[in-house]
């Protein structure tokens, strides 16, 4: 039995294509309607809602373009960025103009969907009068759908679901310690044939999905570090049900978290916080399915599936990334943006409209990501120009294989003329928005690289790299990431001087790859500036995953031909070894050996380790004391003051400032760890990347101050302060 493919709405006949949106949009609208009468129907509406925002306005756009002809998953993916894109454009139209047209909320219900809703209306108007002679009979196979591996691949998401619950409300972790070796298990299978190659953009996105959700949904309410201030904004802009641009801090000037987390909590009616613990990981679930996509348009299917789960297994995309929002969805443009330099079938205008959007958006995700990408768009106009004017010299030398060298300028996707344009988005966006916080910090970072460049005791890398870890096994997971760095380091030689695995891989691409690398390498001396080295690594990832995979093929074959002599199987016998070599490191790096050893456990989701997670009555504690509290400190240990931000913004002060006289009221907060093992933390800084956690008595702190509230799981301690 046959279906209309989904994917590929955009080449469906344009009668019943319409009819779908307008389906939607009509039982979004019914949905909206009944529960402003008081009856509401659990999940529907974050359902429709979800599918409303990330796919509709994308496939629509992508009629008025005239794109057609993609596979499932291009077609997806471009509809999902150009989706995102266009509601952060919208919702910034709207928080601009309606104020002028006195209509003070313009983030709020009705304004809101009003404009989304006749925003998609033109793009349906638009569709129809350019598009609608082309027709593509575009079916799936229900049988597809509905076989057995399919349907096994689909039920890990629920598993990570299922665990996350039982960790929460029961203390029970066995579901998310099947879960871990189930997903490692998957690049085994997938190399043995276990499961088609068609199946393997979906192994992708539940593996994505599923490593994210095990983590997100661990507490009711957001744990993490940035996380905490990225909700504070996105909430005060739904707070005042508009946002104020002119409010200095550098997540302040990001739309895709004070413009888009909003317009998705109201179409969905669903809190900011399960926005960001449950819609945003779906969204950065996306970046290693793009991944494939330009990875699998130069290599084998079983080498792009195999780059993606090593991406996905390293735990900077399921943990860190976690807890910074905004640098999720910049990501997810970053690998769009790369899906285009390798797409050679659409149309040049039509890649410049994508480009130019997807660019935009980027700089509206995340300032770091953004001005990243901005140095590597720079160093890639002047190293095609380099090796432009040293082609007669350099077409000599034959056996570096340099007629394999990037096309003239000209011909490139990221040319000249998008590097400027993205510049001067980029600088004017940073210099005028959020009281310029965010080019403040990208001239104190520059400060900062200049003044201590190649310090190894200012480099975040090299004290990664002496960082003493916690027991012999914690040796073998920085062991693994070692040989991992190494493989990426063979595969990169390939290219360059070998090219035997690396032949069909775009030029563009190649030249990307390069400097990608550059960046890596040159964010191993310099200094520490905010922008910490995991993070640059994880970037570097999504450009050089492959070479992961063919670094390792080309170890294995080598030592092969060392030892028995050059086999046809060779290759497979190399992604056997390295599928099994993914399998041991999430193991690892995930935290499932530590818990199972009980050494020094490191996963928030397997282990009860002390991290700034927090209870329902550690929430609902801060709620109250942000209602009641008077003007004066609010003192917090080094993990329980996370919370509070997201509250108030900066309304903390640590213990390692705390004042036994103070001369304002004083407020102490306490969570559940606190009052369970009776100490608070103070972290205090000895390095870059040393802290050293030095846990306190609560009598020491609380003294004779009177507790004024009390929940069972937080305790607030309270003093008048003396005046000077």
């Amino acid at each position: 039995m046959q279906v209309g493919n989904f994917f590929r709405m955009n080449d469906w006949e344009i009668k019943k294509f319409l009819t779908v949106v307008f389906a939607i949009q009509l039982t979004l609208l019914s949905l909206i309607f009944i529960e402003a009468f008081g009856f509401k129907i659990p999940v529907v509406r974050q359902l429709i809602g979800f599918i409303y925002l990330t796919f509709i306005p994308g496939f629509l756009i992508l009629r008025v373009l005239r794109i057609h002809d993609l596979g499932n998953v291009e077609s997806l993916l471009y509809a999902v960025g150009l989706s995102l894109s266009s509601l952060m454009f919208i919702g910034l139209m709207a928080n601009t103009v309606y104020p002028l047209l006195e209509i003070s909320k313009p983030i709020s219900l009705w304004p809101l969907t009003t404009t989304v809703i006749i925003f998609v209306s033109i793009l349906c108007a638009l569709s129809y009068l350019r598009d609608r002679d082309f027709a593509r009979a575009c079916n799936i196979s229900i049988d597809n759908i509905l076989s057995p591996p399919a349907l096994s691949l689909c039920l890990l998401p629920f598993v990570a679901i299922f665990g996350t619950y039982f960790v929460n409300f029961h203390q029970n972790n066995i579901l998310l310690m099947i879960l871990i070796p189930l997903i490692g298990a998957l690049p085994v299978l997938a190399i043995r044939n276990e499961f088609r190659e068609h199946l393997y953009p979906l192994a992708i996105f539940v593996i994505a999905v599923s490593l994210l959700y095990h983590l997100s949904l661990i507490s009711n309410h957001l744990w993490g570090w940035d996380i905490q201030l990225e909700y504070y904004f996105s909430k005060l802009a739904l707070t005042n049900k508009y946002w104020d641009s002119s409010l200095y801090g550098a997540i302040n000037a990001m739309p895709a978290i004070v413009i888009l987390a909003p317009i998705y909590s109201i179409v969905c009616n669903l809190d900011v916080v399960w926005i960001f613990k449950t819609v945003y990981p779906v969204l950065f679930s996306f970046v290693p399915l793009a991944m494939y996509s330009f990875f699998q348009r130069q290599a084998t299917d079983k080498i792009a599936f195999l780059s993606c789960c090593f991406f996905m297994f390293v735990c900077v995309f399921y943990s860190t990334m976690l807890q910074l929002a905004r640098q999720q969805i910049a990501e997810l443009f970053l690998a769009l943006m790369l899906m285009l330099v390798v797409d050679e079938s659409l149309r040049k205008s039509c890649k410049s409209v994508l480009l130019t959007m997807f660019g935009v958006s980027m700089v509206m995700s995340h300032y770091g990501t953004a001005y990243l990408f901005m140095f590597i768009l720079i160093a890639n106009c002047l190293l095609v120009f380099l090796v432009g004017a040293m082609r007669p010299f350099l077409e000599k030398l034959q056996k570096l294989h340099l007629q394999k060298l990037p096309c003239p300028q000209r011909e490139h996707v990221l040319g000249l003329t998008f590097t400027i344009m993205f510049v001067v988005v980029t600088l004017t966006w940073y210099m005028y928005v959020a009281g310029s916080h965010p080019f403040e910090t990208l001239v104190h970072s520059a400060q900062i690289i200049f003044t201590e460049f190649v310090n190894p005791l200012r480099s975040d890398a090299f004290q990664l790299i002496l960082k003493k870890t916690a027991s012999p096994l914690h040796d073998v997971t920085k062991a693994m990431h070692y040989i991992s760095q190494f493989f990426v380091v063979l595969g990169l030689a390939d290219l360059a001087f070998i090219r035997r695995y690396t032949s069909k891989f775009n030029r563009e691409y190649s030249l990307l790859s390069a400097i990608f690398f550059g960046v890596w390498i040159i964010s191993l001396v310099i200094p520490y500036f905010g922008f910490d080295f995991t993070r640059v690594y994880h970037i570097t990832l999504i450009a050089l995953s492959p070479y992961f995979v063919i670094g390792g093929i080309v170890l294995t074959g080598t030592i092969k031909r060392q030892l028995k002599g050059i086999t046809k199987t060779g290759g497979v016998e190399a992604l056997k070894v390295l599928s099994v070599f993914l399998l041991i490191f999430l193991l690892f790096d995930a935290g499932w050996i530590y818990e199972i050893a009980k050494d020094h456990p490191s996963s928030v989701a397997l282990s009860n380790i002390d991290y700034p997670r927090f209870s329902e009555k550690e929430v609902i504690g801060a709620l109250w004391l942000d209602t009641v509290k008077t003007k004066g400190g609010i003192y917090a240990d080094s993990y329980r003051w996370l919370l509070l931000i997201g509250f108030e913004g900066y309304p903390y002060y640590w213990f390692k400032h705390y004042n036994t006289n103070p001369t304002t009221t004083l407020y102490v907060f306490l969570g559940d760890f606190n009052i369970r093992n009776n100490v608070v933390l103070e972290a205090r800084q000895i390095g870059l990347r040393e802290s050293l956690l030095d846990y306190i008595e609560i009598t020491d702190v609380v003294g004779n101050m009177s507790k004024i509230y009390d929940n069972g799981g937080t305790n607030i301690y309270s003093c008048l302060g003396t005046e000077p």
